[in-house]
């Protein structure tokens, strides 16, 4: 019996159902190509490692990128915990056992543990660790997902960064962060110390409330950091005037900084009224000096001249003599 064109319909029909189906699972799975390959770039741009802690059995899933990150190769480490623990540095391995612990007992939210681990080549790498627990619909405790995030990089900006403030904000001379509009960022404290004003004081001034000199003030400010973005530094004196009133000399070294679109000038001030009071003594003194040096030139030549008198006054004495003694001998002989 030849099929009928229902039959056929109906194969027709099923034929196009699995073209179909093939066709949307391969949608599928080149979709899920693509999410697993996006995932596996924002893993590796986040220098990211995942580990799977299975906790009856102690086992762990350490992914490639998380032992990249420790410079082994996927082959190097053992699937088990200890292999983690082993690395954590001595001295932050209690607290982060700790947290853990109060993690898995319910104490802790979230576990979130920042810490050191050994590297292969023996320098100590930091570690942002995030995890999460999973349990069984019995409520037993079944695994630990989470991820490790090297932040060695940012760990040590942040630390040469307090450093940096530390060395900042200790320093004798007086230290300012200024805007390219003039704007007072950010001060030490040597610099509220000197001027008077407390830190919130400062930040909400300008630096030309300070500035006594005109060449400084705000209209020609633009101008004063055009010149300085020009030379890249500028070693200036000026005057500041303290809350009290009180006006000082200063020594300006400023220097044009651009960070991102921002410029700013980052100046050192040092107080030189010390310098200058030498400075006016020396001057004192040397016009002491100077007055001294030509009252003693005035007594040298007064010297010389009363000399020159004197033996022009000898001579015309003694011509005079001459002539008196031939006039009495002249008439004793007559």
């Amino acid at each position: 019996m030849s099929p009928s064109v229902s039959d056929h319909d109906e194969s027709k029909h099923a034929g196009e159902l699995v073209n179909d189906d093939i066709t949307a699972r391969k949608q599928s799975d080149e979709e899920r190509q693509r999410n697993d390959e996006r995932l596996a770039f924002a893993i590796k741009a986040a220098n990211m490692g995942l580990f799977d802690w299975h906790i009856p059995s102690n086992t762990a899933f350490l992914s490639r990128e998380l032992k990249g990150q420790l410079g082994y190769a996927d082959d190097e480490l053992k699937n088990r915990h200890e292999e983690w623990e082993s690395r954590v540095h001595p001295d932050d391995r209690p607290a982060v056992i700790e947290r853990l612990e109060k993690y898995l007992a319910g104490k802790l939210d979230v576990y979130d543990a920042v810490y050191r681990m050994r590297h292969k080549d023996g320098s100590w790498r930091w570690v942002n660790a995030r995890g999460e627990l999973i349990c069984d619909k019995n409520g037993n405790q079944t695994r630990m997902i989470g991820c490790h995030i090297d932040i060695t990089e940012q760990k040590l900006a942040a630390e040469s960064l307090e450093l940096m403030k530390f060395c900042v904000d200790h320093n004798a001379d007086s230290i300012f962060w200024i805007s390219r509009e003039g704007r007072i960022l950010y001060v030490n404290h040597a610099c509220c110390s000197q001027l008077g004003y407390s830190l919130d004081e400062l930040l909400s001034m300008s630096i030309w409330d300070l500035d006594v000199v005109p060449d400084y003030q705000a209209d020609l400010w633009e101008r004063h950091f055009d010149d300085l973005k020009q030379r890249g530094n500028i070693v200036l004196e000026t005057s500041h005037r303290t809350k009290d009133g009180r006006v000082f000399p200063i020594e300006v070294s400023a220097n044009y900084v651009k960070i991102g679109d921002r410029e700013l000038n980052f100046a050192f001030c040092r107080d030189i009224s010390e310098r200058k009071r030498a400075e006016e003594e020396r001057r004192k003194l040397q016009e002491q000096m100077l007055h001294a040096q030509k009252l003693e030139g005035l007594g040298v030549m007064a010297g010389g001249i009363a000399h020159d008198f004197n033996n022009l006054l000898t001579a015309m004495l003694g011509n005079r003599t001459d002539g008196i003694t031939t006039r009495f001998t002249a008439r004793i002989l007559s």
